[in-house]
């Protein structure tokens, strides 16, 4: 029993040693990561015809991943979407429908990590167009 207090002693000692050296879990074992940022996520187009298409991209920023790293989750409102060749754009298909009404966009981003982000956008799909 007592050899057991003395290496919760030890242990206690050796962890408040490295504190007060300045050794804390983030540089000891890496930083924490922290989830992707978007700061820029548009449509080529802010209104666009019914049936006409329209892309959308999303810039991102992380101090871990590359854009192409990470995992991109496109969801819309309505109409159809098509992947690129870059995982961050896709091609929007609006709806056929007549008349005016938003369509509104949403990605979520997950870097390799695990950690994830998410943004949403909208246009305006109008017969009277631009």
């Amino acid at each position: 029993m007592a050899w057991l207090a003395l290496i919760l002693a030890l242990l206690i000692a050796v962890t408040m040693g490295l504190i007060l050296l300045g050794f804390s879990k983030d540089n000891v074992f890496g930083p924490l990561n922290e989830p992707p940022r978007i700061p820029i996520f548009l449509a080529q187009y802010g209104t666009i015809f019914p049936g006409h298409d329209n892309w959308f991209t999303v810039f991102i920023e992380d101090d871990r991943n590359l854009p192409r790293e990470m995992k991109y989750e496109w969801r819309f409102s309505e109409g159809t979407f098509e992947l690129t060749e870059e995982p961050f754009t896709v091609t929007y298909h609006a709806p056929s429908a007549g008349g005016k009404y938003y369509v509104f966009a949403t990605v979520t981003v997950t870097d390799r990590q695990g950690a994830s982000t998410t943004a949403t956008t909208r246009i305006l799909v109008s017969d009277q167009g631009y």
